[in-house]
């Protein structure tokens, strides 16, 4: 069994899957960023009510970013205890990676754009699961502008700043925990690398120091 954990944006979520992919059960808690308090017992409470023991775990999928960073942080952590304790492999997926899995056609360039705050915003480009655009971060306006070849934009970036995306296909999406399961799946049995957050820049916390 696959446990997923998703923790990139405001959304907290978790799914069991099976090691082929077939999703068992999920549960999305929105609307809050206490990720530490919602996401210990979300795990709990989802493998009782699928009646699956926890130590029936076989690997750990993780969103490991670019998002929020006190969300990436605990579920990383939570990943990486999880996956001590049960012994198993930790897989990473990327949460603008999810994004345009969970939305893309065959062929399509997609643009997945998440809100980095502070005026700015993660983007990357995908077609058929490959980054043709490496994630990166910059203000609203490049990146709608990179974003105008694309096929349309998915994320909650266009949410945040809409008179910037005016023009563009936009679909209001968050990462999903049921295709961080699906893809994470899918590397089953691959040499795991070594699962880190990914900032793309400093964490808020350095930069205000630094401003004071």
């Amino acid at each position: 069994m696959i446990i997923a954990i998703e923790t990139a944006t405001e959304v907290v979520g978790v799914a069991l899957a099976t090691p082929d992919g077939e999703l068992l059960a999920h549960l999305e808690v929105r609307g809050s960023r206490r990720h530490a308090e919602t996401l210990v017992p979300a795990i709990d409470f989802l493998c009782r009510q699928a009646q699956r023991r926890l130590d029936a775990v076989t690997a750990i999928a993780v969103d490991t970013g670019p998002g929020l960073f006190t969300g990436l942080r605990v579920g990383l952590a939570t990943a990486k205890g999880l996956a001590y304790a049960h012994a198993v492999p930790i897989i990473a997926v990327a949460s603008l990676e999810a994004l345009a899995a969970a939305h893309a056609r065959r062929g399509e360039l997609v643009a997945a754009v998440i809100d980095a705050r502070r005026g700015e915003l993660y983007a990357a480009h995908y077609r058929d699961g490959r980054a043709i655009v490496e994630p990166w971060v910059g203000r609203p306006d490049a990146v709608a502008a990179q974003a105008a070849s694309t096929a349309f934009v998915v994320g909650d970036g266009p949410l945040r700043h809409p008179a910037t995306f005016v023009g563009l296909r936009t679909v209001h999406a968050h990462p999903s925990v049921a295709v961080v399961a699906a893809l994470a799946a899918g590397r089953v049995g691959v040499e795991p690398g070594v699962a880190a957050v990914t900032y793309l820049r400093a964490p808020d916390a350095e930069i205000n120091w630094v401003a004071r």
